[in-house]
C-alpha cells in the first residue's frame, strides 16, 4: 500500500507534520428527517477527521421546526460505499440517544434507540459516525 503521507518511513517529523495528521477539515452536512413535515434545522458545527481510509465526522445541530419525522439523516463529506457506524444523543438533560448506520447513498441514518420516538422541534443532536473510504 502507497503511503498517504508526504515523508518516508523512519523519517524524524516535524510538530506541523504530526499536527496535519488527522487535522479536522469543517463541512456543512445536509440534514433531513423521514416523515413528518415542516423540518428546518440550525447546524452549529460539522467536522470530519481523516487518517488513511478511516473517516471520524462529527456534528451538532438544532431542530428548529417540524414535526411527526421519525429518523435524521446526515450526509457524509465523501461519497463512501462502506459501512457507516455512528451515535447521536439528544443534548437536553434527559435527552435520548440515536444510532446511526448506513451507508445509503453517502449519508448515515439515525433511529432512536427504541425505534419508538420522533424527532421533535427544539431538540438539539450532537452526534459522529465512522466509515472507511
Amino acid at each position: 500500500m502507497a503511503s498517504p503521507f508526504p515523508f518516508t518511513s523512519g523519517q524524524v517529523l516535524t510538530a506541523a507534520q504530526l499536527n496535519g495528521i488527522g487535522e479536522t477539515t469543517t463541512y456543512t452536512p445536509t440534514i433531513a428527517v423521514t416523515g413528518g413535515s415542516g423540518y428546518t434545522f440550525t447546524l452549529n458545527q460539522g467536522y470530519y477527521a481523516q487518517v488513511n481510509d478511516l473517516y471520524v465526522l462529527w456534528f451538532d445541530f438544532s431542530v428548529t421546526a417540524g414535526s411527526g419525522g421519525a429518523e435524521f439523516t446526515v450526509t457524509l463529506p465523501t461519497s463512501q460505499t462502506t459501512q457507516v457506524s455512528g451515535v447521536a444523543r439528544e443534548t437536553a438533560v434527559n435527552g435520548l440517544s440515536w444510532t446511526g448506520t448506513g451507508p445509503s447513498s453517502g449519508q448515515v441514518k439515525y433511529s432512536r434507540y427504541d425505534n419508538a420516538g420522533s424527532v421533535a422541534s427544539s431538540n438539539r443532536f450532537v452526534g459522529f459516525a465512522t466509515f472507511g473510504a
